[in-house]
């Protein structure tokens, strides 16, 4: 049994030296990573019948203007516009049933970053050049995975 934390936090795009991409062991998604600590590897949690392992999620804040959804490892379709076109990784809809996807699954890439021992999954090319991280906690003793999405907040396009 996979046990985690999954949340999507809000972030400034851009690298610095301790932040790697992570390139997959051979034959395994990008949602895979072997890391100094052991394995990570997501795909378990990924739906595969095209639908969001997670859905359905409220704005950490309180805002309840937009929820959203998420599937690691592979692309889902949900609503309407572009979140319906096959490539989705992570969407943002409102109550007025408008959708805008926030990352591109065939853009995903784990990162590690060194200094802080935060790993994550970056998506890119969403709507009008939307990115989204889902950055990885492990909890020991969680029975199963959870998540947040905390918006764009200070950073515009970026969840």
């Amino acid at each position: 049994m996979m046990r985690g934390f999954i949340f999507f936090q809000i972030v400034l795009v851009g690298l610095s030296s301790a932040q790697q991409p992570c390139i997959p062991p051979s034959g395994k998604p990008s949602c895979v990573c072997d890391t100094a600590d052991g394995t990570i590897d997501l795909s378990s949690l990924s739906n595969t019948d095209g639908t969001a392992r997670f859905s359905g999620i409220p704005q950490s804040d309180g805002d309840t203007q937009f929820t959203y959804s998420y599937n690691p490892c592979t692309s889902y379709y949900e609503g309407y516009s572009s979140c319906n076109y096959g490539n989705t990784a992570a969407c943002q809809s409102t109550q007025t049933d408008d959708y805008y996807m926030l990352g591109d699954a065939s853009t995903e890439t784990m990162y590690i970053d060194s200094d802080t021992g935060n790993n994550y999954l970056q998506y890119d090319n969403g709507d009008d050049a939307r990115i989204t991280k889902v950055y990885l906690t492990c909890d020991q003793n969680a029975d199963s995975p959870s998540i947040t999405a905390d918006g764009d907040g200070d950073t515009p396009l970026t969840y």
